[in-house]
């Protein structure tokens, strides 16, 4: 209300006061807190309540926090209050891997931690243990040029190692055929697909590759697709569980109280939701009067006591079966299984593979967890859509972002689009604090790198439908000369004799090869997984 009345002359901001308001008055009706809730009323609680904010200071005598470089102000405030009593914390961290500020990341809580907590002891740990010391020694150029950071320098005791490779292209095709081509030359020399990760800025520059990849046979992953826990049924079958875990949960209902079709339409969906709004009460308590609601046909009505029935049906069996067979139960009685094999498509048959699938992560937990309730697994499922981001075909290239690359590492990595208004974003070029995190970005990307580092840009860049001439990356110039060369010139030092000279032609540019296929080859049925390019 403090909000809203301190800008009700500015429509947008009041506007955001309201909507913000009417969404808390939601989560409220429905029993629920969001995930940023957990730690904001949790903070609040620490403030107004001095007893409960001593008790859980002395049950926790020693805190430990990792990747404190991603901790917002309330997670600031939340370590600070737990901590403040004895004053044991330790955390880990590294402030030029601080790339996440558009969620809510801040810089300012790991450079500003002696300040915050006095009498700090710093330990820096500056020795890699992945990549090779050129690398290192890329990443150490582009992130000195910062200011908002802690001076460090990283070094290993791994191998100098080859040069990076910046190469220059004429555009985004060439650009992919480039690297499909370095691939196939590497995969000769020993290395695999799952070797490889192409890191790009945007999402939309991975069609390129796609496209190419699939003409040359070559294996893919995409991080950041459709994830199992998105899934059409599976979300179908966890917005049952949660209807049953918790009545009011309104948002649930709506999805599945005509999934499968029940005959329980919109119109009467609408006139249940006008019953409930007057009486205050949650959807299903309001279906449970279901005889109240005026203006509802027979139909209608004979329906939704038949739905409220079997939901009343499922609260009782909870109680007594274990969750696997609790969740065939659902998917039995309910129809939805039914409904899938009458319908007989290819789409049908995939979902039913992932309803079977989802039973499979109930076992699982069945296992890892002997004495858990709905709840916990609920609880287990919602954390678990990144961790399932990369779970893909085994031996294949990987294609991400950067920001999806933070925390993982491949052999050979290929940073692409290196483009003045790509990488860095257009947005960060006429603002410092953003131009540092596209920087700290770009040095994630290169210490993603084990052994071979490719860098590439184009003279032109075709995308979001826009043609444009480009400037190679800034970031690219904050690098030594001597630490870097092209494909050519690396070729030219490798030893040949006169003979391996006069037969050795490459075009990079991938254009000659552009007809060239590979000839299809049988695959073991017993080894195809869904997603696996075939």
């Amino acid at each position: 209300d403090t909000y809203i009345n301190q800008n009700y002359n500015d429509f947008y901001k009041r506007n955001v006061g309201e909507v913000y308001a009417l969404y808390e008055k939601k989560l409220k009706g429905n029993n629920a807190l969001d995930f940023d809730d957990l730690i904001i009323k949790t903070v609040e609680l620490f403030k107004t309540n001095p007893t409960i904010l001593e008790y859980y200071q002395n049950k926790f005598r020693y805190i430990f926090v990792d990747e404190y470089q991603d901790t917002n102000k309330i997670q600031y405030e939340f370590i600070r209050l737990l901590s403040g009593k004895r004053k044991n914390l330790c955390v880990v961290g590294d402030d030029d891997q601080s790339i996440y500020k558009f969620r809510g990341a801040d810089i300012t809580n790991i450079l500003n931690f002696e300040k915050d907590f006095p009498n700090t002891k710093i330990i820096k740990l500056e020795q890699n243990y992945r990549s090779t010391q050129n690398i290192l020694d890329v990443a150490n150029h582009v992130i000195k040029n910062n200011y908002e950071r802690k001076d460090k320098k990283l070094w290993t005791a791994n191998e100098e190692g080859s040069q990076v490779v910046v190469e220059n292209v004429v555009d985004s095709d060439e650009e992919a055929y480039f690297v499909a081509n370095k691939m196939e030359e590497l995969m000769t020399e020993g290395y695999k697909p799952s070797d490889f990760a192409i890191l790009y800025r945007t999402n939309a520059q991975s069609r390129s590759f796609e496209e190419v990849f699939m003409r040359r046979n070559i294996s893919y992953k995409l991080v950041g697709g459709l994830r199992f826990y998105d899934r059409r049924e599976i979300k179908d079958i966890i917005a049952y569980l949660k209807l049953i875990q918790n009545p009011v949960d309104d948002v649930s209902l709506k999805r599945i109280i005509n999934v499968p079709k029940r005959g329980i339409g919109n119109v009467t969906m609408e006139r249940i939701e006008e019953y409930a709004n007057k009486t205050g009460e949650s959807l299903y308590s309001a279906i449970l009067s279901v005889d109240e609601i005026p203006k509802l046909s027979k139909r209608a009505t004979d329906n939704l006591k038949k739905f409220a029935d079997m939901i009343n049906n499922f609260f009782a069996a909870k109680e007594v079966m274990d969750l696997k067979e609790f969740i065939e139960k659902i998917i039995y009685d309910t129809g939805y299984i039914k409904e899938l094999e009458e319908e007989g498509s290819i789409e049908s048959r995939t979902r039913l593979d992932n309803i079977r699938e989802f039973i499979s992560v109930a076992v699982d937990f069945e296992v890892t967890n002997p004495d858990g309730t709905l709840e916990d697994f609920l609880a287990n499922i919602s954390l678990l859509s990144d961790v399932d981001k990369t779970a893909d075909v085994d031996d294949s290239v990987t294609l991400l972002t950067v920001h999806s690359a933070k925390g993982l590492e491949f052999p050979v990595v290929f940073m692409v689009g290196m483009e003045e208004g790509l990488f860095p974003i257009s947005r960060a070029l006429n603002n410092e604090s953003e131009l540092e995190e596209e920087r700290r970005l770009c040095y994630v990307a290169i210490t993603r790198a084990e052994r071979l580092l490719y860098i590439t840009y184009a003279k032109i860049r075709t995308i979001y439908g826009n043609t444009n001439y480009t400037l190679p990356s800034r970031f690219i110039d904050e690098i030594p000369e001597n630490l870097v060369a092209t494909s050519a010139e690396i070729e030219k030092e490798m030893p040949t004799t006169d003979k391996e000279q006069l037969i050795k032609v490459r075009d990079f540019s991938g254009k000659a090869q552009k007809s060239k296929s590979k000839p299809k080859v049988s695959v073991d049925s017993g080894k195809v997984k869904v997603g696996i390019k075939v």
